[in-house]
Parts: C-alpha cells; structure tokens; sequence
C-alpha cells in the first residue's frame, strides 16, 4: 500500500484540510475520503504520494528519463512530439477544468473528458506536423 495526501474542502467551517489515506491507486484514495468524510469528488484536490526514505531519488529519474527523451527525439522526433503536445494538451484541459482526474473520467462528465481527448488529439497532430517537418529536414540535410 502507498501513502497518499490529499487536500479535501470539509465545510466553509473547516476549509481545506490535508488528510493522509493508504491504498493500493488513487481511485482508491478518493473512494476513501468520500466514505470517511462524507464529501463528493469535487472536494478533493491535489492528490499525492507521500515520498519515504526507501523511494528512489527523483531527481536522478529525471536526469535519466530527459537523457532518453533526448536521445528518442534525436532518433524519432515525429514520434516524441507527438506524444509530448497530446500529453500537454490533455494536462492542460486537466488544469484548466479544476476537477481531478479520476472525476473527469465518470460518466456525468462525459462533455469535458470528451473536450480533453479532442484538445489532446489536435495538440498531438500538430506535434505530429512539427515532428515530421523536423524530420523531413534532417533527412534533406544528410542527402
């Protein structure tokens, strides 16, 4: 089981307040806090892992994981920036919405997870466009 943080609106009395749940997801965490607290999705936020001594260091996961980004745009950009601006899209959507994710993917909000697909769809075609162009000059150079 992971811990997890979450940041859960308890009543204009109590405001926001950070609670800590264990459990094996963060479907499962919600699932929790709305039992425990009585409170419907759209009052937990910022649902977290609680890093503990024995993780892996992030910082060095990330030095490894931009290495290889690095090195797979190198070798297929078309491919990278694709996924890179449909992911940014969806993130952004995500943001912008202020709802958590696990709430966007119910059935009653079928209109914004349908928004967030056609967004992150088009921002990775136009990835798509980017990256080829990127790649149709570096094989016009190397000729």
């Amino acid at each position: 089981m992971t811990l997890y943080k979450a940041d859960v609106w308890l009543g204009s009395n109590s405001g926001f307040q950070t609670v800590e749940i264990n459990s094996s997801s963060i479907v499962g965490v919600t699932e929790q806090i709305k039992t425990r607290y009585h409170v419907k999705s759209e009052n937990i936020r910022n649902i977290r892992t609680v890093n503990d001594e024995n993780a892996t260091d992030s910082g060095s996961l990330i030095g490894i994981g931009g290495l290889f980004l690095f090195v797979l745009f190198a070798l297929y950009p078309t491919i990278v920036l694709t996924i890179l601006f449909g992911g940014t899209g969806a993130w952004l959507m995500t943001k912008l919405s202020g709802k958590p994710f696990s709430s966007i993917c119910e059935k009653k909000n079928r209109k914004l997870y349908n928004s967030i697909l056609i967004v992150s769809l088009l921002c990775g075609g136009f990835g798509f466009y980017v990256g080829n162009n990127i790649q149709i000059q570096q094989n016009s150079q190397e000729k």
